[in-house]
């Protein structure tokens, strides 16, 4: 059985490639201690869900900016994972742009230096995504 049943589908780690599969894994954990167990399934149905809003963990990435007369441009990014949280409590927590920043409370920096000590660093690329890549 995969360890990705006891977490809500939006943290899945089985699709990831081998070596982004195990920094995303560590990631999820340290996610779910810091929601105090609100990334678990089995939550109580007072608890918080810290759903992601989409898919949590990519391999790959783009973006697009402009529109108008400017045209559309997309951008490319590379890592070795993404970190995608478009909406849903991770959006307050973990953007730079989120409510928990703003109050003081984001988690931003501690994810990125609990990313620093596995040899990992962040890079946010957007106000909804960060980019991981081996040190």
């Amino acid at each position: 059985m995969s360890d990705d049943t006891r977490y809500h589908p939006d943290f899945a780690t089985d699709s990831l490639k081998h070596g982004s599969r195990t920094i995303a894994r560590q990631i999820r954990t340290w996610l779910n201690e810091r929601s105090h167990g609100g990334l678990l399934v089995e939550q109580s149905e007072d608890s918080l869900a810290f759903a992601s809003g989409c898919k949590l963990f990519w391999n790959d990435f783009s973006f697009v900016t402009g529109g108008g007369d400017n045209g559309f441009k997309s951008h490319a990014c590379t890592a070795d994972l993404f970190l995608m949280f478009d909406g849903g409590l991770l959006y307050d927590f973990l953007s730079p742009d989120g409510d928990a920043a703003y109050m003081g409370g984001g988690w931003e920096w501690p994810l990125t230096k609990f990313c620093n000590g596995l040899g990992y660093e962040v890079e946010p690329i957007t106000s909804y995504c960060f980019g991981i890549r081996k040190q």
